[in-house]
């Protein structure tokens, strides 16, 4: 009689257990609302996705991220010139909501986005504003790609390292500035020349 017992214990709680996880809600949920002085807080649900890479959409801004233990993420974002929309994306399902009105003036920005690997393939590579600086923030999960570096508009640079284990390598790479995207693709000097920087203006 104890095993019986045993055996119907079991199979209740296999029940309720099923029942649990049959009624959880795996519906991603996005949500975004307005800081100050001029950003966005992003807060990203997907509770059956721990740990899952997905890509965020912010106007021509494009990184890859990940989620935590709970399925969560929490951005916090610049507000963009002219608005619209932001999306995650996961696994072929996008979440996608319109972006609020920003809570204060939104300044413009420039921005390069690393399509395929961030910088450090290129060791020593930065973003510097005015040439003085490294970038003002980056976006992305580390190791995902794409990634994105923002800088204030203005005088801004991007600094390529043409050392001998840079030189002669292929960089592409995407500008936002002034509200237009531009796409760059170069090589770097090759190793039988002069080694230094190369420096190429974000904003023109």
């Amino acid at each position: 009689m104890p095993d019986a017992l045993r055996l119907i214990r079991t199979a209740l709680w296999a029940v309720v257990a099923a029942g649990a996880a049959a009624a959880q809600d795996c519906t991603p949920r996005l949500d975004v609302t307005a800081i100050d002085p001029a950003g966005l807080r992003v807060t990203y649900t997907a509770p059956c996705a721990p740990y899952a890479a997905v890509t965020v959409t912010h106007g021509p801004l494009v990184f890859g991220e990940e989620t935590g233990r709970g399925g969560d993420l929490r951005l916090d974002l610049p507000a963009l010139p002219g608005g619209g929309t932001l999306t995650v994306a996961r696994d072929g399902t996008e979440s996608r909501t319109p972006l609020p009105a920003p809570a204060g003036p939104v300044p413009d920005i420039a921005a390069v986005i690393w399509p395929d690997a961030p910088p450090p393939d290129f060791p020593g590579a930065r973003v510097a504003e005015s040439g003085q600086g490294p970038a003002l923030r980056r976006l992305g999960f580390p190791g995902e790609a794409p990634q994105v570096d923002l800088l204030p508009a203005g005088s801004a640079y991007l600094d390529l390292p043409v050392t001998a284990a840079t030189c002669g390598q292929d960089i592409a790479a995407r500008i936002v500035s002034a509200g237009r995207t531009r796409d760059l693709r170069l090589a770097l000097p090759p190793c039988d020349g002069p080694m230094g920087a190369l420096r190429i203006p974000l904003t023109r």
